[in-house]
């Protein structure tokens, strides 16, 4: 009898330790920290980063490229050409040749008048030139000033800026409207320096660039390219040729 007793509360201890253990599994769990074990979200692919498109268009005219490797065609001629005002020609040059398209023309008489709102006068020399012309001045300097001072300064036929009628040659009184590095040191030439992008013009032939250019420094040539181009162009101290390869 006091064997079955014995036995009996075996049992009973038995199944106390059960429901102990279970009770304190089932604690456990409700207090543990699930978050070891919640999938961790995974991120969409995000789109690759690409750079914004250029705003500029390569085949604006007021951009088109003229050096010694892109050449304009003999019979090329702009569609319309303008006389700048007289007061801003240099009086020794023939008129004929102070022709710009209209939109270069209006931005230069502005540039113009802005330096004179500053007490400085700067005139064009010549800006609009033929083919023809071309070929007749480049055969001239050949004859008078020789081969290497013609390559490095005047274009041969075709490969002039001028025939597009987007660039002109400036200069001042200080200097007798000549075309001279020196223009480069005149108030002119520093107030062009600073102020031409304002009106859509760049200093062409850049000190420096002569191997990106194909041309000595030239501070009296400049080229209209459109106020957006030359902010950019001038802000970078890059060429038309590098401004024209980045876009």
């Amino acid at each position: 009898m006091a064997k079955k007793k014995k036995n009996g509360v075996l049992v009973f201890l038995l199944i106390l330790l059960i429901f102990l253990v279970v009770g304190m599994f089932a604690f456990m769990m409700r207090t543990a920290d699930h978050s070891a074990f919640e999938p961790i979200p995974i991120e969409p692919p995000t789109e690759p980063v690409t750079e914004p498109a250029s705003v500029f268009d390569k085949n604006d005219p007021n951009l088109v490229l003229v050096n010694k490797e892109s050449v304009v065609d003999e019979s090329y001629e702009p569609e319309e050409l303008v006389y700048i005002d007289e007061s801003m020609r240099a009086a020794d040059r023939a008129p004929q040749y102070q022709r710009m398209q209209p939109e270069a023309a209006a931005a230069f008489e502005a540039l113009v008048n802005g330096a004179a709102e500053d007490g400085l006068t700067i005139k064009v020399t010549t800006a609009y030139r033929p083919y023809s012309y071309q070929a007749d001045l480049y055969n001239y300097y050949l004859a008078v000033k020789g081969e290497e001072w013609t390559k490095q300064y005047s274009a041969p036929p075709g490969t002039s800026e001028h025939q597009t009628g987007l660039a002109a040659d400036v200069s001042c009184p200080s200097i007798n409207y000549e075309l001279d590095v020196s223009f480069g040191e005149t108030a002119e030439g520093a107030w062009l320096e600073q102020h031409a992008h304002e009106y859509g013009y760049i200093l062409r032939y850049q000190e420096g660039m002569e191997a990106v250019t194909g041309y000595s420094y030239e501070p009296w040539h400049i080229r209209y390219v459109g106020t957006e181009a030359a902010e950019v162009i001038t802000e970078k101290g890059i060429t038309l040729e590098e401004f024209l390869g980045d876009i």
